[in-house]
């Protein structure tokens, strides 16, 4: 199966004056704001390179290092990274703008990147959520808050982006999907004037009152959602867009990895629809919200950060490797709350169809950690995953 990685590989010397700006690119290209440039070398700060430039400066900066990916950047990122660099399509291009704020006493983790892309437009790429708690806290925190502190910040960004263009395209991946239209649905209208498409790759819907926003509906119109055949994050609240179901080789939640999707030419595999396991856990969760007061939601979401923060974890690989202190925290909570929580799962959690659904998610988990230690030459399955970037062309960039 082709993906993402095989697209740059065979079409990377095919440059956008030979061929225009396509789906494939938004997705590839939404995996740039993934990258932790700062958090990687110092000497890397993105205001004004070209993925040429920058690709170059990232893969010297790493020789030699380790770099823990956590539970969350793809394992292939790298070896993208490298390619759309060393390609004639997206060497080019001109990378500006990236910003990476997290405020943990505000709750906010909000990560954007500004791409210009030759004889096209001007590309406003927004991150998903990364590994940090504070950025899952914030992403929960989308069932019982409109806005969110990334989604005013989204607006913001993108109309100071695109003032002093005539042409923009936003995509983003996950959360980032989300912030694509938020975006763009809040912006003033010269901006939404500017905007020729918005990608939201597999993130979230609306949670608010969409005929309260001027324009919406026209709007919607030059948005569309990507999704595998058993999304479930790109299932999420309300959808107004037009939904776009790719083919992936994954199983299940693994298909929000978009390095899972299908690509045939310049165009993903499309299927007729998601399945019908995938709308009866989107049902499940859509009645859940409904039933539940807004105080509920808050409280809920409370006591599950509050869960996580007493293990002193600042990322989920912290709390992957600290499991038996989330247990005692949660053995320590009083009757009324475990009640909270078991009123707010007990129909995912007991509901047939989640459960085989998700026991597929473990084998699959499993069957990727034997793969990976496999990899790593090692004969138990790793907590977390490290890669060594070697100047030699000949050996893996990752792994």
């Amino acid at each position: 199966m082709s993906n993402i990685i095989d697209y740059v590989k065979w079409r990377g010397d095919i440059t956008f004056e030979q061929d225009p700006f396509n789906e494939v690119d938004a997705v590839v290209l939404s995996q740039l704001a993934q990258l932790p440039f700062k958090e990687i070398a110092e000497s890397i700060d993105v205001k004004k390179m070209t993925i040429k430039v920058t690709a170059s400066k990232l893969k010297k900066a790493l020789v030699g290092k380790n770099f823990d990916l956590g539970l969350i950047l793809p394992r292939d990122i790298f070896e993208l990274f490298y390619l759309m660099g060393a390609s004639k399509r997206f060497g080019p291009v001109v990378l500006s703008d990236y910003v990476n704020d997290i405020y943990i006493e505000k709750e906010t983790q909000f990560c954007a990147l500004t791409a210009d892309v030759p004889s096209s437009a001007r590309v406003i790429i927004f991150c998903g959520t990364d590994d940090t708690i504070v950025g899952w806290r914030e992403d929960f925190n989308m069932i019982c808050i409109s806005p969110t502190p990334a989604q005013a910040k989204s607006v913001v960004y993108l109309e100071k982006a695109l003032k002093d263009v005539e042409k923009g395209i936003i995509c983003g991946h996950s959360k980032g999907g989300n912030l694509a239209m938020y975006s763009l649905v809040h912006a003033d209208i010269s901006t939404q004037e500017k905007v020729i498409h918005s990608y939201n790759i597999d993130g979230p819907g609306f949670t608010e009152d969409v005929n309260l926003i001027p324009r919406f509906k026209e709007n919607m119109e030059k948005t569309s959602l990507h999704i595998g055949q058993t999304a479930v994050v790109g299932r999420f609240f309300d959808h107004y867009e037009k939904e776009i179901v790719v083919h992936s080789n994954a199983v299940g939640l693994y298909q929000h990895d978009v390095f899972s999707w299908e690509v045939l030419g310049k165009s993903f595999v499309k299927e007729h629809g998601v399945t019908k396991e995938c709308l009866h856990i989107e049902n499940i969760v859509k009645d859940i919200l409904k039933d539940t007061t807004a105080l509920q939601k808050q409280q809920f979401v409370e006591v599950i950060f509050d869960m996580l923060q007493s293990t002193d974890s600042k990322t989920l690989l912290d709390v992957n490797k600290k499991k038996q202190k989330l247990i005692t925290s949660y053995l320590t909570l009083d009757a009324k709350t475990k009640k909270l929580l078991t009123e707010m799962t007990s129909r995912l959690v007991m509901d047939r169809v989640v459960q085989k659904y998700f026991f597929a998610n473990i084998k699959e988990m499993q069957k990727k950690e034997k793969e990976k230690a496999k990899e790593l030459n090692i004969s138990k399955k790793p907590k977390l995953i490290s890669i060594k970037i070697s100047n030699n062309k000949n050996k893996k960039k990752d792994g």
